[in-house]
């Protein structure tokens, strides 16, 4: 008599299906930890991108006071003396040292007036250069907290940045 061959029922064994598990969990964890390291490199670099416009606002805001003394006729470093001072689009001169830096957020500007709090900061900083002839300006932005008291640490890695400009008597 012939006896029926049944099929061979195969299938995964425990330890098959643990080490696939491992594997799928390590490229889990590995794709997640890119994902996030991605993501934190672009919120820095849309950081610095912020400061870095913020610092340049803060150069061309001094600057256009020094400009409309000119059409004015008037000194033209008018309200530029040295010292530390903090500016906005909408002053009609630099404000005085002493007073909070921090930049808040409102109508899609970043000003020192009333607003949604952000994690920036400048200071512009007013110098005598060529013996009085020229005035030095540091702009000077951190996202991190602090404003450095000397550009030197004022760095990438200190989540500052400054930009110097001489401005001259033309």
């Amino acid at each position: 008599m012939r006896r029926k061959k049944y099929p061979k029922h195969s299938g995964f064994s425990i330890m098959e299906v643990m080490i696939a598990v491992f594997v799928l969990s390590v490229g889990l964890v590995g794709v997640g930890q890119l994902i996030f390291s991605s993501l934190r490199h672009s919120i820095d670099s849309r950081d610095h991108i912020i400061a870095s416009q913020l610092a340049q606002e803060g150069i061309e805001l001094v600057r256009n006071i020094r400009d409309n003394n000119r059409l004015s006729e008037v000194d033209i470093f008018l309200g530029l003396t040295p010292g530390d001072y903090r500016i906005d689009y909408n002053d009609d001169g630099v404000q005085t040292a002493g007073l909070d830096y921090s930049l808040k957020y409102t109508a899609n500007f970043y000003d020192h007036g009333s607003g949604s709090a952000t994690k920036f900061a400048r200071k512009i900083k007013i110098e005598n250069y060529s013996e009085g002839e020229a005035r030095k300006i540091t702009s000077v932005v951190s996202w991190k907290g602090a404003i450095p008291e000397t550009t030197t640490d004022c760095t990438t890695a200190n989540k500052c940045i400054y930009i110097e400009d001489i401005l001259t008597n033309w």
